[in-house]
């Protein structure tokens, strides 16, 4: 009989490893989008992802486009607009890129998280509710510019295409 239940746990084992995805956090699992049963799911194909059941750091997740990760670095600011909250009267949500995925998902995206130091206070001081999920826009600094700069760049540009680089 103990033969009968080591190889009934055996197939268990091989069957976990063929068709089930887990987890490394406690959470609830929420689909992107809808999946049928005997549906393919591609290679690197986002499917899911986890609301943690501990509230402890507030995270958001964004994706780039494979060919802008270079400019982002692990530590670069982001201003998070909220779709239910008009950045008009409530402001942005302050972010810090806190990883960025090693791989690209199906349509040359990256996953990027975010995680917000001040929790859902925005840069003009207004608490922003958070009932389940939030939609956003990200707006990712990458290099910050003094206003000087954001005036002469353009004409700096100017000068180069119409007179080139005039040397004394």
């Amino acid at each position: 009989m103990s033969v009968f239940f080591k190889r009934l746990e055996n197939a268990v084992c091989l069957w976990e490893k063929e068709y089930l995805l887990t987890g490394t956090i406690d959470g609830t699992v929420n689909y992107v989008g809808p999946i049928a049963e005997k549906q393919q799911i591609a290679q690197n194909m986002l499917i899911a992802y986890v609301i943690p059941d501990k509230q402890g750091e507030i995270t958001g997740w964004c994706t780039i486009a494979d060919q802008d990760a270079h400019h982002v670095k692990v530590g670069d600011r982001c201003l998070v607009t909220v779709d239910r909250f008009p950045s008009e009267d409530f402001g942005n949500l302050d972010g810090r890129i806190a990883r960025i995925g090693n791989f690209s998902l199906t349509g040359g995206r990256i996953m990027v998280r975010i995680i917000f130091p001040d929790k859902l206070m925005t840069n003009i001081g207004r608490n922003i509710e958070c009932r389940g999920q939030l939609h956003g826009t990200v707006s990712i600094i990458v290099r910050d510019r003094r206003a000087l700069d954001i005036v002469i760049q353009p004409i700096k540009q100017f000068w180069h295409r119409c007179y080139g680089n005039i040397k004394s």
